[in-house]
């Protein structure tokens, strides 16, 4: 079976396949959104689109998607899209998920992620006095009441901490996800375990590391890829995937999109050997919208 059509279900009862595309890119972002793509859902397979308001990539997914639906190379139901509230609209979720769902040219999202727990204005400054759980809970109400536009709701970056104080809510949904930086360098054991015992999949979002992907250049990936005879990347992906969660390699070279990710068979010495790196020095290299660690204990404000 392909890596792409692997599924995990998530506790909706809904499959969520387990390598997504992500859609972010720090410049020239539509462009380089609609030319990766398109070689990830026609070329090389894959059925799951990670994006978020804030990318402003919505809308070139859209004219892809318009594009191959046309061509009949695939239908909407044979894709899982997630989208993400951005923290200026913590007040109006209702209203973001209109212009996504309006921009990507779909009727629904399969999942439907808080960005960050944060409150911020328009232009981009803390809201003194905010709750971020009021996002939350509008999210709860669109997914209950809002005729179907939504079929999962979950968090991103999200902490133990603010897990717990989430999990409080009345009649809480317990979200379907918690998206993480998570690779080789950065664990997250603990929220990783506090996860698993509430039923939260985790997914891991910069599963290379930062610009230059670094993690592609840790020794013990390098080993493995020369042991199965692939590329490191194959690692990093087949990492997450047999480890449970689901990964979201993003790239901008059409050609390498296409050829896809190999399935490897790691053994659970592999797993565990890779598990162990960024144990006792965990590394970021994506940096928090504000100067707080979010409850993550292993937060450093000078990652990089």
């Amino acid at each position: 079976m392909s890596i792409f059509k692997e599924t995990k279900l998530l506790n909706t009862g809904a499959s969520i396949p387990l390598v997504a595309y992500g859609t972010y890119f720090e410049t020239d972002a539509e462009a380089k959104c609609k030319v990766g793509l398109k070689a990830a859902l026609k070329d090389a397979g894959y059925i799951h689109i990670d994006t978020a308001r804030h990318y402003g990539t919505e809308a070139a997914i859209g004219e892809v998607l318009k594009e191959l639906f046309a061509e009949g190379v695939l239908k909407r139901e044979d894709l899982f899209i997630t989208t993400k509230v951005w923290p200026t609209s913590w007040d109006d979720v209702e209203g973001s998920l209109n212009g996504s769902l309006k921009d990507l040219g779909v009727d629904y999202v399969d999942l439907l992620l808080q960005h960050w727990p944060l409150c911020f204005t328009k232009d981009s400054k803390p809201v003194e006095g905010a709750d971020h759980l009021d996002t939350y809970k509008q999210m709860m109400d669109i997914y209950r009441n809002g005729g179907g536009k939504v079929k999962a709701i979950g968090v991103s970056n999200y902490s133990n901490p603010y897990l717990e104080r989430l999990l409080q809510l009345p009649d809480v949904v317990v979200p379907a996800v918690d998206q993480l930086e998570v690779h080789p360098l950065l664990s997250q054991v603990e929220v990783m375990n506090f996860c698993k015992e509430k039923g939260i999949l985790v997914e891991a979002f910069s599963p290379f590391g930062g610009g230059g992907a670094p993690v592609l250049k840790i020794p013990a990936i390098v080993e493995l890829a020369d042991k199965y005879e692939v590329s490191p990347a194959d690692i990093c992906v087949n990492y997450h995937v047999q480890s449970g969660r689901i990964a979201l390699p993003r790239s901008e070279n059409a050609e390498r999109i296409k050829k896809g990710y190999k399935n490897v068979k790691l053994t659970k010495e592999d797993i565990e050997k890779l598990d162990k790196i960024g144990t006792e020095h965990a590394k970021r290299y994506i940096k928090f919208l504000v100067e707080d660690d979010l409850g993550f204990s292993d937060y450093k404000k000078k990652s990089s």
